[in-house]
């Protein structure tokens, strides 16, 4: 779960495959998108919300646009299962 403050929002991530947005200035409180498997890790930087999930996929959001996803990326871990991840304070990518 995280707060972004540039898009007002909250962000939960889950074990359901689903990204959540929880926006109470809109009249839908709440946006459900469908990812590919379960969400290990989830931060907000900038305008955006990346996803770590438990295929070793990483998703990036856009919080600006109506389309939503900016890219979805395989990392190179192989066997390795990811803890966590963090977006760059540029919001210039993530570790």
């Amino acid at each position: 779960m995280e707060f972004d403050p540039y898009s007002n929002c909250l962000y939960t991530g889950s074990w359901d495959k689903t990204l959540k947005i929880w926006d109470e200035r809109s009249s839908n409180k709440e946006t459900v998108r469908e990812l590919s498997d379960k969400v290990y890790s989830l931060t907000t930087c900038r305008n955006k919300v990346i996803c770590a999930m438990a295929n070793n996929n990483v998703v990036v959001y856009d919080t600006r646009s109506s389309r939503g996803l900016e890219y979805e990326d395989e990392t190179s871990l192989g066997k390795y299962q990811i803890r966590t991840v963090q977006g760059m304070p540029d919001g210039e990518g993530y570790a």
